[in-house]
Formats: C-alpha cells, sequence, structure tokens
C-alpha cells in the first residue's frame, strides 16, 4: 500500500513546476563530479560556491549569485586530469575567503587554493601542494572533504581517502599555511579483503554540524568487490570517537579504528544485495540520517532511508532506482555497473530526500518527503520531459530556504569516469531568474570577454575564414584585442588576414562577403600596411565602377548584388565608412548612404520602427498574428549602424539621419526586452520562440551601450537595458567560454538550444563587451589616480616602461593595482619593485606606447591588477647545466657562465638565447637538454646557435689595458633581486673570477631585462686594490670576422647570418662618456671584436646590449640600425611621468 501511495501521489501532485532540465540554469557548461568528494557546494551570503570537472579535465571553481542569477567561474588548474573524481571541495574559510581542494584519482597530491579577497573568485592565490599528506603508504589521495569545527578554534580537518586505500584523516589550525598540516593517519582499519586479500577501499560519505562534531558512514569496500557490502556508522566530538549509542571506539590519540567496532547500519546479504553509502545528514536532535543504494542485482538498485532514532536504526526502502545510470557500449560490459543515478538528503532538513531515478525513458530528477521517518514519502518531479539524463544531486549546504536548493549533473552522454559531457544544473529555472540590472565589475566584463574569446581561437569553427561568419567574429575580436594586454589576440587576426591573403571573399557585389574587410581595414591602422587594405579598395572601386541598379523588391537571388537584406547594412557599409575614412575620399561615404537609405526604403516598418529580414517576409505573420521581426537580423542593423557612425564621424553631413533611424530603434528594441533579460529569435512572438538568443542579444546590447557611452542615449532610461542584458548574455556562457542559445545560420526566427553556438555570436558576444566594460568601469575613473606620461623623444616608444616613486602613490594599494588607458580602457599589467631589497618598495612599472611628442592619460584603479603569466620577464640559477644563468624576455634570451666552466676556459662574455615564442623558455631548454636532445638546434621554442667560447659574446665588459681586452673568468655568486612580470633584475658577482686572471678586482654586474624590449641594460660597479681610474671595453664577438660591423659615436652593431637567417647584436654606452668606437680583427679565434671603450672613470659603467634576429621580426641591418637608434634616444629622453590628481 505504500508504493501505491507514492504512484499516486507522482501522478497528481503539483508537477506544473517541473521541467525539462534544459530550461533550468547551467552552473557550468561541461561539468561533472563524483560523490566522494564534498563538500561540492555550500551557499554562503547569497552566493552558491561549487566546483566541478570539465570536459578536458580543467578543475574549475563556481560561483552562483543568487539576485541576478549570474554565475562567474574561475580555471583552478586548466587540463589536470580527465576524471569526474577530481572534483574540487570547497570550504568557507573564517575570512569569507574560498578554499578549494583538488586530488587526482588515485593519484596525488592534494592541492589548495585560496581566493585572494573574501568571496571573490576571480583572483587567487598559487595554487599550493600539500606536502603533508604524502606518506609512505599512500594509495593515492583522493576524496577530499575538509570540514571546520567552530568550537575547536575553527580547526579544519580534512579527509582523503590514502594510507592503505583507507580513510585518512589530517588536521589543521591555519588553513592558509599549508605547511602546518598535522601528520596523517589512518582513520580506520577495515584489513584486507577476506578472498582476494587486497586492500579493501571503504567508501566515505561525512556530516558536521559545523561546531563539535564529524560524523561518517562508510563501507566495507567497493561494491564490485564486496558482494555482501555492508554499511557502518561512527561519529568524531572533542578528540574521541563514538558509535550510534554513544559509546566511546577510539581517539585521535590512538588511531585507526576498529572497523568492527563501529555501529552496522546495514549488513548485507545476498538476498537483500551489497549496498554503497551516497549521503548522512543530521536531523533537528543530531541524530544521523542516512541514504544508501542496496543492489541485490545489478540491474535493481533500489534507495534506502536510515535513521538513528536514539537507540535503534529505522530503515525503509524510499523507491526503486532502476539500474546503473552510464551509457554501456554496445556489445560492451558495463565497466561500473554500481553506478545509481544518485540520491542525496537536504541537510536543512534531512526529511527531504533529493534522487534520481528512471521516469518515461530518461532519468529525473525527483524531492521525496517524509513525515514519518520514511515509512511513507510524498514525491514531487523537479525535472520531467528531459532531453538529456539527469542524475547526481547534490543539496547545497546551508541554502536558503526558499532556494536554490539542489544541483545535479545533467548529463548529454556518460560512458565512463573519464569519458563523459555533462553539465552542473541549479534547480532555477531560466525564465525566472530575477536577473539584477546593475553594473558587473570591469574585471568580470573582461573575464568573460577573455574566455569566450580564448574559447572560440581553440574551437574554430567550420566555416571558411573569410566568409561573413568569420567577418562578425573578427569585429568583436578586433575589439577584445584593443582592450586585452596581450598582442596573441592581434596575432590570431593577423594569421586570419594573411590566411585570407587580405580580401574579401569571392562574391564581387555580395554584401557578406565584405564583412572580414571590417577587421583588415583595423588592423590598418594598427600597422600601416598597405597590403591590409588594398585589395579591398580595389574591389570597393570595381563596384563603382559597375554599379548595379537592380531592384531588392521582390528577393532574389540577383537582388543581393544590393543590400536587399538586412543582415547586409552590418556587412558592408561599414566597410565603405572607414575606407572613406582611412583614404579622405567621400566617394566610399557617398555610395554607402545611397545604398543605406535605398534599402531603407523598402525594408524599414515605419509602425515598428523594424526592419524586415527581406521583401519575402512582408506578408508573413508569426503564430501570435504579429509581423515576423527576425531579432539577429535587427541586430545586425543596429550593430551596422553604430559602426557606420563611428567610421563617418559625428560631424559628416548625414550624421544626423543614421542617428535618428539608431534612436528609433533603439526605443523599440529596449521596449520589447524579455524579462529574461534579452531578446527572442523573434522579436514580436517571444513566447513561439522561448529561449534567450545570444548574437541578437549581443548586438543589441552592444548598440544600446556605445549610444550611452556617446551621449546619444539617455543614460538613466537605457543603462538598466543593456546591464540587464549583458548579466543575461553573461549567463549563456559556458564554464569553458562557449557562448550558447545561439542560434543557427538562417533568415528567420527558429528554437534554440543552450548547446547551439557561432562565431558570428561570439563576435557580438565581445563587440557588447568592449562597450560594457567602458560603463562598468567609468565609476572608477572618476575617483582614480590620474596620471600623464609624456614622450618628448624624436623617435616612437612601443612598451616603454614607466616608473613612479610609489610615495607619491601613498592611499593606494598598489600591489592588486592596474594602470588603465584613457584612450581604449587597456588594463596593463603592473608590477611593484624593491630594488635594495630592504623590505620597501622603490619602483611602480608599467608600460605604455606613445608616439614622438605624444602625451596620454592613465588611471590607477585598485582591484585592476591582470597577470600575463605567458608574457613576462625571467630569470633563473640552472645548477643542472654547469651554473649558467639565464634570462629573458618575450623577445630574447641570454645566459653568462657560472663556476663548473671555469676550468673550460669560459669567460664573462654573454650568449644569446635566439627565441621563436613570447613566453618563457628557460626550462624547456634545459629539459631538453638533460633528455637527450641539444639545444644548439632549433627546436620550436628557440635554440643557442651564437657561439661565445673565449669572447665577448653579445655585451661583455672587460678592462681595456695596453689596446687590449683584459677580461675575468666565469661568475662567483647571483642574487635575484625582481622577476617579473615586466622586470627582471638580477645581480652577478666577479670577485675570484678576477682574481684568478690576475687582478685584485671585485665586479657586480646589475642587469635590468624588461618586456618587449631587445635589450638588457648592465650597470657594473668595481671595488679592490685594482679599481682605481680604469678604461673599459664593451664588446661584440664578430664571429671571426665573420659578422660585419657599424660603429657609431655610443654604439656598435654587428651584423651577420647564422643557420639563413638575419641577426643584428650591438651595444649602446649611457656612461661614462666613450672614448672611441673600433673594431679589431685578429687570426685567432675569439678575439675579433667590436668594441665601445670609456673614458678613464672610477665611476658604474652603464650601458644596453642586445640583439634582434629575423624569426622575431628583425629582417635585416636597417630595421636593427633604427632599433640601436631609437634606444640611443630613449636612453637620453626616457618617458616622463606626472601625477595630475
Amino acid at each position: 500500500m505504500r508504493q501505491l501511495t507514492i504512484f499516486l501521489f507522482v501522478i497528481f501532485s503539483g508537477l506544473c513546476a517541473a521541467a525539462s532540465s534544459q530550461d533550468y540554469v547551467s552552473v557550468s557548461g561541461s561539468g561533472s563530479w563524483c560523490w566522494f568528494g564534498d563538500p561540492r557546494g555550500v551557499s554562503y551570503n547569497g552566493n552558491v560556491y561549487t566546483g566541478w570537472v570539465s570536459g578536458d579535465g580543467s578543475i574549475f571553481a563556481g560561483k552562483y549569485n543568487i539576485e541576478s542569477g549570474i554565475t562567474d567561474t574561475y580555471n583552478l588548474h586548466p587540463k589536470f586530469q580527465k576524471d569526474d573524481h577530481n572534483n574540487p571541495s570547497v570550504l568557507i574559510t573564517p575570512s569569507g575567503k574560498i578554499a578549494m581542494f583538488y586530488t587526482k584519482h588515485g593519484g596525488g597530491p592534494m592541492y589548495m587554493r585560496v581566493t585572494h579577497r573574501p568571496e571573490d573568485i576571480s583572483v587567487w592565490d598559487v595554487e599550493q601542494e600539500i606536502k603533508n599528506f604524502n606518506h609512505p603508504d599512500n594509495r593515492g589521495i583522493t576524496y577530499p572533504n575538509p570540514y571546520m569545527l567552530s568550537e575547536e578554534d575553527n580547526r579544519v580537518y580534512m579527509f582523503w581517502r590514502g594510507i592503505n586505500y583507507e580513510p585518512t584523516v589530517s588536521y589543521n589550525d591555519d588553513v592558509y599555511n599549508v605547511k602546518t598540516w598535522s601528520s596523517p593517519e589512518q582513520l580506520f582499519k577495515s584489513g584486507p579483503h577476506p578472498e582476494s586479500g587486497r586492500n579493501v577501499r571503504p567508501y566515505t560519505k561525512i556530516a558536521s554540524n559545523g561546531k563539535d562534531e564529524i560524523h561518517f558512514v562508510f563501507t566495507d569496500g567497493h561494491p564490485r568487490q564486496w558482494p555482501e557490502n555492508s554499511i557502518y556508522y561512527m561519529y568524531y566530538r572533542a578528540g574521541d570517537f563514538y558509535n550510534a549509542k554513544d559509546e566511546e571506539i577510539g581517539s585521535m590519540d590512538n588511531l585507526p579504528i576498529e572497523k568492527s567496532k563501529a555501529s552496522v547500519v546495514y549488513k548485507a546479504d545476498k538476498q537483500n544485495g551489497r549496498a554503497w553509502d551516497w549521503d548522512i545528514a543530521l536531523d533537528s536532535r543530531g541524530n544521523p540520517v542516512i541514504v544508501y543504494t542496496r543492489m541485490p542485482k545489478e540491474t535493481d538498485h533500489r534507495y534506502h532511508y536510515a535513521r538513528w532514532d536514539g537507540s535503534k536504526w529505522i530503515d525503509n526502502k524510499i523507491c526503486d532506482a532502476g539500474k546503473w545510470f552510464p551509457q554501456t557500449p554496445k556489445g560492451k560490459k558495463e565497466r561500473e555497473p554500481h553506478y545509481s543515478p544518485g540520491i542525496v538528503l537536504d541537510h536543512s532538513n534531512p526529511n527531504a530526500v533529493y534522487l534520481s531515478k528512471p521516469a518515461d525513458g530518461n532519468l529525473e530528477i525527483f524531492r521525496y518527503q517524509t513525515k514519518d521517518m520514511g515509512e511513507t514519502w510524498k514525491a514531487e518531479a523537479i525535472t520531467e520531459d528531459s532531453v538529456y539524463g539527469n542524475v547526481r544531486p547534490y543539496v547545497i549546504r546551508n541554502h536558503p530556504e526558499d532556494g536554490p536548493t539542489v544541483m545535479w549533473e545533467q548529463i548529454h552522454y556518460y560512458q565512463h569516469y573519464t569519458k563523459y559531457d555533462a553539465a552542473v544544473k541549479i534547480d532555477v529555472l531560466r525564465d525566472e531568474r530575477n536577473l539584477s540590472a546593475e553594473k558587473p565589475s570591469a574585471r568580470s566584463v573582461r573575464n568573460y570577454m577573455k574566455r569566450v574569446a580564448d574559447w572560440q581561437i581553440k574551437n574554430p569553427s567550420r566555416h571558411h575564414t573569410a566568409d561573413w561568419t568569420h567577418g562578425a567574429l573578427f569585429a568583436g575580436m578586433a575589439e577584445w584585442a584593443e582592450m586585452a594586454a596581450a598582442d596573441k589576440y592581434f596575432d590570431y587576426l593577423m594569421k586570419m588576414g594573411e590566411n585570407n591573403n587580405w580580401a574579401p571573399h569571392r562574391r564581387k557585389y555580395h554584401a557578406d562577403d565584405f564583412t572580414v574587410c571590417q577587421m583588415y581595414l583595423k588592423l590598418y591602422e594598427k600597422y600601416r600596411e598597405k597590403k591590409m587594405v588594398e585589395k579591398t579598395r580595389q574591389r570597393l572601386d570595381w563596384i563603382l565602377e559597375n554599379r548595379s541598379d537592380v531592384e531588392i523588391v521582390p528577393f532574389s537571388g540577383k537582388t543581393q548584388e544590393r543590400w536587399s537584406w538586412c543582415d547586409a547594412l552590418f556587412m558592408a557599409p561599414p566597410v565603405w565608412a572607414k575606407m572613406a575614412d582611412i583614404t579622405g575620399d567621400k566617394k566610399y561615404a557617398d555610395f554607402m548612404i545611397e545604398e543605406w537609405k535605398y534599402t531603407t526604403e523598402k525594408l524599414f516598418d515605419e509602425k515598428e520602427n523594424l526592419y524586415y529580414r527581406d521583401a519575402r517576409y512582408f506578408d508573413k505573420r508569426e503564430k501570435n498574428g504579429e509581423k515576423v521581426f527576425w531579432s539577429r537580423g535587427n541586430g545586425w542593423v543596429m550593430g551596422g549602424l553604430v559602426r557606420t557612425m563611428e567610421y563617418l564621424g559625428k560631424d559628416h553631413p548625414q550624421i544626423g539621419y543614421f542617428q535618428k533611424i539608431y534612436k528609433r530603434m533603439a526605443g523599440k528594441i529596449a521596449s520589447i526586452q524579455q524579462p529574461d533579460g534579452l531578446w527572442h529569435s523573434s522579436l514580436l512572438d517571444p513566447e513561439t520562440y522561448s529561449k534567450p538568443e545570444s548574437s541578437g542579444s549581443g548586438f543589441y546590447i552592444y548598440a544600446l551601450a556605445w549610444g550611452i557611452n556617446r551621449g546619444l542615449l539617455e543614460r538613466e532610461e537605457y543603462l538598466p537595458h543593456v546591464m540587464k542584458g549583458w548579466n543575461s548574455l553573461a549567463s549563456n556562457v559556458h564554464s569553458d567560454g562557449m557562448l550558447g542559445y545561439t542560434q543557427p545560420i538562417g533568415a528567420d526566427p527558429r528554437n534554440i538550444t543552450e548547446e547551439q553556438t557561432e562565431v558570428y555570436g561570439v563576435g557580438a558576444f565581445l563587440l557588447a563587451g568592449s562597450e560594457v566594460y567602458k560603463l562598468a568601469i567609468e565609476d572608477k575613473l572618476s575617483d582614480a589616480k590620474e596620471l600623464r606620461v609624456s614622450n618628448y623623444a624624436n623617435v616612437d616608444v612601443s612598451y616603454g616602461t614607466v616608473s613612479i616613486d610609489p610615495d607619491k602613490l601613498s592611499g593606494i594599494d598598489l600591489s592588486e593595482a592596474g594602470v588603465i588607458s584613457a584612450e581604449n580602457y587597456k588594463i596593463s599589467q603592473t608590477q611593484l619593485v624593491d630594488n635594495d631589497l630592504d623590505g620597501d618598495m622603490d619602483e611602480f612599472l608599467f608600460q605604455a606606447s606613445l608616439e614622438a611628442g605624444e602625451t596620454k592619460k592613465y588611471f590607477i584603479i585598485e582591484d585592476a591588477k591582470i597577470t600575463l603569466p605567458n608574457r613576462r620577464t625571467y630569470s633563473r640559477y640552472v645548477p643542472e647545466r654547469k651554473d649558467d644563468y639565464m634570462w629573458e624576455n618575450d623577445l630574447i634570451g641570454f645566459r653568462a657562465y657560472g663556476l663548473k666552466l671555469a676550468k673550460e676556459g669560459a669567460n664573462s662574455g654573454f650568449d644569446c638565447w635566439l627565441k621563436g615564442v613570447e613566453y618563457p623558455t628557460t626550462n624547456n631548454r634545459y629539459f631538453t637538454a638533460r633528455h637527450g636532445r641539444t639545444y644548439h638546434s632549433y627546436f620550436g621554442e628557440g635554440y643557442d646557435p651564437y657561439h661565445v667560447g673565449s669572447s665577448a659574446g653579445c655585451g661583455g665588459l672587460s678592462l681595456w689595458e695596453n689596446d687590449s681586452r683584459v677580461h675575468s673568468s666565469v661568475y662567483d655568486e647571483y642574487k635575484r633581486i625582481a622577476n617579473g612580470p615586466i622586470r627582471t633584475i638580477f645581480e652577478l658577482t666577479y670577485d675570484e673570477s678576477w682574481k684568478r686572471n690576475g687582478k685584485e678586482l671585485k665586479e657586480v654586474k646589475r642587469f635590468t631585462i624588461d618586456l618587449n624590449s631587445w635589450f638588457t641594460k648592465v650597470e657594473s660597479s668595481f671595488s679592490g686594490e685594482d679599481a682605481g681610474s680604469h678604461q673599459y671595453a664593451v664588446g661584440i664577438t664578430t664571429h671571426d670576422g665573420k659578422a660585419s660591423a657599424e660603429l657609431g659615436d655610443k654604439s656598435i652593431i654587428c651584423s651577420e647570418i647564422i643557420d639563413g637567417n638575419y641577426l643584428g647584436t650591438g651595444a649602446v654606452l649611457a656612461k661614462p662618456e666613450p672614448e672611441k668606437a673600433m673594431e679589431i680583427r685578429v687570426d685567432q679565434p675569439d678575439k675579433s671584436h667590436a668594441f665601445i671603450i670609456t673614458e678613464p672613470t672610477s665611476e658604474p659603467i652603464v650601458y644596453y646590449t642586445g640583439f634582434g634576429w629575423q624569426n622575431q621580426g628583425i629582417e635585416n641591418q636597417k630595421q636593427w640600425e633604427e632599433e640601436i637608434s631609437n634606444l640611443k634616444q630613449r636612453v637620453k629622453t626616457p618617458l616622463k611621468v606626472h601625477i595630475h590628481r
């Protein structure tokens, strides 16, 4: 009778609240988890903090804001291991910082990351390995479970499977310090399997009251190994362990505990089947409540509910669970037949459970409620009619009474814990979110843009790179490239342009085939390379000479010689307007304006203030009787309008025409924004097309934000529309960066799913972000410290380093500050430098690019620091290679020789490392050498073909005596002072090395290398008995005369060809004054040099030495001479900074 009661309730209860799992919010994109590493999700101060393993094995943290409905994510460890056992566990620390713990399945070690600030997952402290957890008897480290007890002074207990495959424990009174965890100890002892003798791997679930108790439910082992796998219980309090009857069974001082002393919850037998534990919680009296599965057969899983009433266990069946949920390949035996769909307790109300079970051919999530200790149950469906299966529910710890309450996995496919495609869902319906119209943080906007851009670059589209789809992507990517602090996005666009030979696509008239030219013209403004515009201009000129006069109504293939469909107003007009701007020839703008007016005359609906997609839609109607106005089609128009107006300029005589259309459309678009914050595929029938579509919405957000930023739209009226739109659009971004809910290629409204993405949607997203970012950051700028940087030299400066005394920036936390350009809102990375290692910072650095005579405005913003791990300066001591010292930036690398080479005749000359990539290569270089490959041959990242021998190499310093070079041996000591990202500083001491060569001298060389520079600055100071006034020589080897030498007043330049590529080396003397530059050719190996000879001096010698390689952009001697000349100007006239306010 009890089973009948449940069945009837499922039929007649209020299932109208249930929905397909696709209608619920996705917290993750691709994401999965196991059920033994907890807590998986915690609600704290209005946010849900959670984590998962993505489809590529990355460890993600997520933060779902309950009020706004927005999820932020952070990739804690990219491509860690594709295995859903590795999901991170969440701990909220007393300060409000979020700590997450994760480890590989059956591997190790365990890692911890902690947010840098409370409740902010956008910035995390460096990943730390918890080395104290390592143990000689570990059988891997798996399933971290951290729990904090407030009545033990916030001591954190960590439990995991480790020693002898058994549950293991450690504790820490300072969770932030990975070195203070106690030595790990085996928690309890199960003993070997009675038949196989192997370790048995008990599986443990844990609950805590957060104050003074921790409760455990565990098994004999894995049900695959134990046909009679049973369920046990014990709990911890104040240093001791107890069974369910409160009988003491052990203590923390005397571990492990014998499993036989724990309470038996369920004693398995062949008839009732093996068991597996799923969850444990505490009722209002502190008694344990347990849910688990019984499996009489592998195809017969049953959910059970066991509850301690103070004297005995009351154990009742809840319902049948079907069989395993993994999707077994046809013809194969299931590898995990005991993987039930999943059940979990509501820890806030353990009378309720959430479970997954079969329903109408799929796996759905249900909530079951009991009022009589599990005797009878009422069931309510959470999901129904789902396209995908739904498994492994997890109730959020400390969830609000009105939710959200439960998360689960929506499985697109799941064959194995290493072969899956799933997403983490939360019980919030997309259409019922209360999306906020508050401004997001500027950091958040940037993070979303970066994630989306990076995902798209890593997942290229199938479309031709000159196709209109890519043209829209490139338009947005170009705006992001301007904002981003990494050149890789411009490099990506350059590569695409080269792939296309900088030409429009195939069709001569068709507007779509000009879209890609928007990117070409944008890059031309940056690089001024004629090839980027000439083919576009030729095509435009051809159209002007062969102008089509076809009528665009009715629509046909022939009519597409003109802009007969509204999409065309994005594709082509900005190209014509920009060409007029670049060339100064008004004929391009005149043509564009005439054609736009003609298209508008035919396709613009004066009543609705919207454009028909084309003439075929004049008489068509939606299901609700409304006209058919396609969202993306009108999004194209709005995007095209603002880009065209931008390029025409506010003073163009026809700008008023475009502004009028724009304002009419803006008013209409704002008025039909949907409650979910976006626009659906059909603008006037959003009920039929009920999903929020990303591409059209992206263009609307872009256009409206653009108008606010330029004063064309009233801020108070339109800003809420923009911000609510952006917050909703950002929620369509999966955790891996994929933008979902994008309608595929078409011409009219269609229904969509969250898995659908397209490159043009990404382009719209990035365009929107570029304008929303300006709105998000403007409040900070009004109170920010303002700087003016001036370049008084007569040469342009590209990425010059700006230095400010931190004492002049008092009141700002410079450790977390970023510098933002007032010109394009680009954030530059920063660095603090302690030049004398006294603990006080001496310089605050960032980089700026200015033309000769130019002044630019910048702002210093707290909490805006960015890091670019792949573009930085770097140095280190290399003991594994004869004490080398290596230093590098994104362009060049050097090394100096150490003590182990002294006996081999090495000296103080500098070796050149030719780089082919911008990221640091030192470690890979020496790793390659240790594993049998020579770094003297090019291996993709760079190589060392440069011979030094006994020469000065590239910039070695010597005494100049009797018209000859007197040099030291190798360096004796090193000291690293700063190590990037912008500037690396270190010192090498030459003491005994001079004495070995007969001089009572001590020399300290300070080296400084900046990012984006072809040169290292060297400051050399001498002391000792022989340290009087000397002449010095900065030398460059000419490799026995193979290199040509050019001598300047303060410089030397050498040019040679190595392995078919140009290499230029050189040096510039800053002080003291030079006496002469000279070349010496000697018929002996390593003796021929170009030198700069100083005046006699007892002061430090300051000079710059460097090189440029053809594969890094220095093509020939002329280019290298320009770099040397520019350096001399910059040394003479460095950038100046003025603090304006």
